[in-house]
C-alpha cells in the first residue's frame, strides 16, 4: 500500500513528500526564513537601516539643543540681572549725589501746621483750579496765565489771595507776558481753605516761598 506523497528513494525505502513551502524560485523555505519577522528598525534616506549609534546619536543632539536653549535662557538672566544693577548703581549714585525731591524739600521748608495747609490746599487746588491753571500749574498757553514760577504770584501774597476770593477783570502781566483773560471769584472758600491754596501753589512744582501766614490772610480778605 502507498501512502498518499509517498516517494521512494534510491535505497527503495519510503519517504514521506516535503510540505514545507516553497520560495518563488522554487526553493524550499527554511523554518528560520519562515519565521522571520520584518525588521521594523527605521530606514535612512538610501534604504539602509539606521544603527542604533546613529539614534543615539539623534538623542545626543536632541539633549544639546535642550542644552543650547538652556543657555540661552540662563544669558537672558544674566542681561536682566545686569540691567537690575545698573538700576541699583544709578539709584544709588543719585542717593549719594545730594539732590533731593520736591516732597523732601518741601517737608524741610515747612513745619507740620504748614504741611497740613500744604495737603488741604492740593485737594482745593484740584477741585477749584486746576481745570484752568493745569495740575502741573503752567497755565494754558497765552490764555491762562503761570502759576509755577510766577513773579506775579509770589512777589504780593496778599494780592492773590484777593484775586482768588474776587476773580480779577483786568490784564495781568506773568513773567513778561500780558493775560487779559477774566478770573472769576471763589465766593464759596473762607480764608482758611485760601490760605491752604496759597499754601500749596506758593510751594509746589519748585515754587519755594515757605509758610502762610493764615492771620494775614484773613486780615487782608476782611478788607
Amino acid at each position: 500500500m502507498r501512502i498518499r506523497g509517498e516517494r521512494k528513494t534510491e535505497d527503495g525505502r519510503r519517504r514521506l513528500g516535503d510540505r514545507r513551502p516553497k520560495t518563488e524560485d522554487g526553493s524550499w523555505k527554511t523554518g528560520v526564513g519562515s519565521r522571520k519577522r520584518e525588521d521594523r528598525r527605521p530606514k535612512t534616506e538610501d534604504g539602509s537601516w539606521k544603527s542604533e549609534v546613529g539614534r543615539r546619536e539623534t538623542e545626543v543632539s536632541s539633549w544639546e539643543t535642550e542644552v543650547s536653549s538652556w543657555e540661552t535662557e540662563g544669558g537672558r538672566r544674566k542681561i536682566r540681572v545686569s540691567g537690575l544693577m545698573v538700576l541699583v548703581l544709578v539709584l544709588f549714585v543719585l542717593a549719594c549725589s545730594g539732590k533731593k525731591s520736591d516732597g523732601a524739600k518741601v517737608q524741610e521748608r515747612l513745619d507740620n501746621a504748614e504741611i497740613k495747609y500744604f495737603t488741604n490746599g492740593k485737594k482745593l487746588y484740584t477741585q477749584h483750579c486746576s481745570n484752568c491753571h493745569m495740575e502741573n500749574g503752567e497755565g494754558l498757553g497765552r490764555l491762562i496765565p503761570p502759576l509755577k514760577n510766577s513773579d506775579y504770584l509770589l512777589s504780593d501774597i496778599p494780592r492773590s489771595a484777593l484775586i482768588i476770593q474776587n476773580g480779577i477783570d483786568s490784564a495781568i502781566t506773568v513773567n513778561g507776558v500780558e493775560y487779559q483773560q477774566p478770573m472769576p471769584a471763589n465766593l464759596s472758600l473762607n480764608p482758611t481753605e485760601i490760605a491752604e491754596i496759597l499754601t500749596y501753589i506758593t510751594n509746589a512744582w519748585g515754587n519755594e516761598y515757605g509758610g502762610i501766614d493764615p492771620e494775614l490772610i484773613k486780615e487782608v480778605l476782611k478788607k
